[in-house]
């Protein structure tokens, strides 16, 4: 999108960077998960213009804290929370 290209680039940037980090730590035991929450209800978001997307809801910081439970228990390489409506069973299905 026009105007976020700062904001496009730091996101390839940490998809990367967790991609090459999962390898380089596999050998020392360290996991790495790349979460990708979709909007998050925070301050940060407060600040912006509230406008979302249709079918774009957001989630509560508890419903995201679950999912990094998950990924913390299960270490899987990638999470995609789904857009939506929160989904009770989603985070704690692996």
């Amino acid at each position: 999108m026009a105007g976020n290209a700062i904001y496009s680039a730091t996101k390839t940037a940490v998809n990367w960077l967790s991609q090459v980090g999962r390898l380089e730590l596999e050998g020392d035991n360290i996991q790495v998960t790349l979460l990708l929450p979709s909007v998050t209800a925070t301050e940060f978001y407060e600040t912006g213009n509230g406008n979302l997307p249709a079918g774009v809801v957001a989630h509560s910081s508890e419903y995201v804290g679950r999912v990094i439970l998950r990924a913390l228990r299960t270490g899987e390489e990638r999470i995609d929370i789904p857009h939506g409506p929160e989904q009770p069973e989603f985070p704690e299905a692996a």
